[in-house]
C-alpha cells in the first residue's frame, strides 16, 4: 500500500505540474487572442515591428542568462515553469523511487525476525497464581518447543523454583522434561529460550503442589486402544482409569490390559527411567514367558483373545506399498495370530502412544500422567505416518529416504471426541435410539483415519448433546 501511494503521489505531482502549465499556455493564448487591440499583432495576426524587435531583444537576453539550451529542450508549453520546476520534480521522482527500494528491501525481511524466538510447552496455562496449575502427583511430565525466528530448533531452559531441570529426552522436534515436585504449596515453572541477537522468550507457570501419599489416586484419565488401521476399531474401548502416586504411564498400561484379559510384551521394565518399549498386546492366554526376546505382563485374571479381523483401509495401502519396504496384508494370519505389535504388517508396524494430542518421544515409563489427561495408544502400519504421529518415535526413522515429509494425509484431534465416547459408553444410556444413532456416527468418525476437525467436532458435540437429551422416540 505504500509503495502504491508513493508512486501515485509521483504521478499526480507529475500530472499536476503539467496541468499547472497547460493552463498558463492556455491564458497566454487567450492573451494573443485580444493582443490585436494591443498593437501586438496587426489585423492578419501578424507580429508588428516593435513587437518583433521585443520578442527578438527577450530572446536574446534569456539566451544571455543560459537558458535558451532549456527552452529549446522543453518547450514552453510543456514546461513552462522552467528548469528549476523539472528539476524539482525529477528530484521527487529520483527520492521516492529510492525510497520504494529501501521499503521493498524491509517487507522482504521475515516479519518474525523481529519478534524473535517462539517457545510453546504442554503445560496448562499458569501465568498468576490465582489460576495455578493443581498438582496431585509428585511428578509431572511435559514437552517444549523453543524455535528462533527462522524456525530452527534451540535449546530451551527450564527451572523449577529456580533449580535448573535437565531433559529427560531431546530430539531434533521437541524436548521432555520430568518435573519433580518437594515443596507444598506455590512452585513456580520457567520455560526460556534466546536467540536472534540476544532476544529472550519466557514462559511462567504457577503450581500448587498438594502433596498425596505412596498409592493414593491422584487423579483419572482416560485411555484407549486403538487398531483403526487394520479396520478393526477399538482393542480397548476409552475408559476412565485411575491414577495412583507414584505409577507411571508404563504402570497404567500394563494394568489397563490386565483389567481387559489380554497380555503385553514389553523391553526394559515399568519403572521409571527403565525404558519400557511395548512391543506387542497379545491374547490373554498366552503362556511364554518370553516372545521374540520380549517378557510377558502378568496373566489376566479373566484372560480373552485379541479376536482381529484384520481389514486394512483402501485409504492406506497405496501409502504403505509407497513407502515401506515390507507390506503384507495377511501377514497378520500368516505368522503372528494372537500377537499384534512390531513387524507385523509391515516394517513401519509397533504402537505409538498420545496424550493430549501430542506423541511424546519417551517411552511409557518415562511419562507421568495428570488428571484430566487423554491417552490414546494406536497402532501404525507406516511409523506413525497414518495417525498423525510421524517423527515422533524418538529415534532415526529406517530407510528414511522413502519415507514422508510428515503424514500421509492431515489427521484431526480426536481427544474430545474420544471423552465423549468414553462417557457414552459407560453411561447407560446407549439404548436409547438417539444416543444410539450419535454413538454410531462417532465410531464411524474415529473409524475415517483422514476425517477432517470438523467432522471429528460435529460427531463430539451431537453424541454429547445425546447424552444430555436421551430420548425414546425412533430417530428417522
Amino acid at each position: 500500500f505504500v509503495l502504491q501511494f508513493l508512486l501515485y503521489t509521483s504521478e499526480k505531482s507529475h500530472a499536476a505540474c503539467y496541468t499547472e502549465n497547460k493552463d498558463k499556455s492556455k491564458r497566454k493564448n487567450r492573451r494573443h487572442s485580444i493582443a490585436e487591440y494591443l498593437d501586438i499583432v496587426d489585423e492578419n495576426g501578424i507580429p508588428t515591428g516593435e513587437t518583433v524587435e521585443r520578442e527578438t531583444a527577450h530572446v536574446k537576453r534569456r539566451a544571455a542568462e543560459g537558458n535558451a539550451a532549456v527552452r529549446a529542450a522543453f518547450p514552453v508549453r510543456l514546461y513552462p515553469a522552467g528548469k528549476e520546476r523539472f528539476i524539482e520534480m525529477q528530484m521527487r521522482k529520483w527520492a521516492c523511487g529510492l525510497l520504494c527500494l529501501l521499503l521493498a528491501a524491509l517487507f522482504l525481511l521475515p516479519a518474525s525476525a523481529a519478534a524473535g524466538p517462539t517457545v510453546a510447552t504442554t503445560l496448562p496455562d499458569a501465568p498468576e497464581w490465582e489460576n495455578a496449575i493443581v498438582q496431585r502427583g509428585s511428578r509431572r511430565t511435559f514437552d517444549v518447543w523453543a524455535r528462533n525466528a527462522a524456525g530452527d530448533k534451540i535449546t530451551a531452559t527450564v527451572k523449577l523454583n529456580d533449580k535448573k531441570v535437565e531433559p529427560t529426552w531431546d530430539d531434533k522436534e521437541k524436548a521432555s522434561y520430568t518435573l519433580v515436585f518437594t515443596q507444598p504449596g506455590q512452585n513456580i515453572v520457567t520455560v526460556s529460550a534466546s536467540s536472534d541477537g540476544g532476544k529472550k522468550k519466557t514462559l511462567t507457570y504457577y503450581v500448587d503442589y498438594r502433596p498425596a501419599a505412596e498409592g493414593e489416586v491422584i487423579g483419572a484419565a482416560v485411555w484407549s486402544i486403538e487398531v483403526f488401521t487394520i479396520g478393526c476399531g477399538y482393542l480397548i474401548e476409552p475408559v476412565e482409569l485411575p491414577i495412583y502416586e507414584g505409577e507411571t504411564a508404563a504402570d497404567q498400561l500394563l494394568r489397563l490390559l490386565s483389567l481387559n484379559g489380554l497380555v503385553g510384551y514389553y523391553g526394559g521394565a515399568p519403572a521409571a527411567g527403565e525404558g519400557f518399549y511395548l512391543a506387542y498386546i497379545a491374547d490373554g492366554n498366552a503362556s511364554a514367558a518370553k516372545y521374540n526376546g520380549y517378557t510377558r505382563s502378568a496373566a489376566p485374571a479373566s484372560p480373552r483373545t485379541l479376536g482381529l479381523d484384520p481389514a486394512i483401509p483402501p485409504l492406506l495401502i497405496p501409502h504403505l506399498e509407497q513407502t515401506m519396504t515390507f507390506f503384507d496384508i495377511d501377514d497378520y494370519e500368516k505368522n503372528w495370530a494372537g500377537y499384534l505389535g512390531e513387524f507385523v504388517f509391515s516394517n513401519g508396524s509397533g504402537w505409538m502412544y498420545a496424550v493430549n494430542n501430542v506423541f511424546p518421544n519417551v517411552g511409557f515409563a518415562d511419562c507421568f500422567l495428570a488428571d484430566g489427561d487423554v491417552v490414546r495408544v494406536q497402532f501404525t502400519l507406516g511409523y506413525g505416518a497414518d495417525i498423525g504421529g510421524f517423527g515422533a518415535v524418538g529415534t532415526d526413522i529406517p530407510d528414511v529416504e522413502t519415507q514422508p515429509s510428515a503424514g500421509y494425509f492431515a489427521v484431526s484431534d480426536k481427544d474430545a471426541l474420544t471423552v465423549a465416547l468414553c462417557r457414552a459408553l459407560h453411561s447407560g444410556l446407549t439404548e436409547k435410539p438417539n444416543v444410539r444413532a450419535a454413538l454410531d456416527g462417532a465410531l464411524e468418525v474415529m473409524a475415517a483415519l483422514d476425517a477432517s476437525q470438523r467432522e471429528t467436532d460435529a460427531a463430539a458435540e451431537a453424541l454429547l448433546y445425546a447424552l444430555a437429551h436421551p430420548s425414546d422416540d425412533p430417530v428417522s
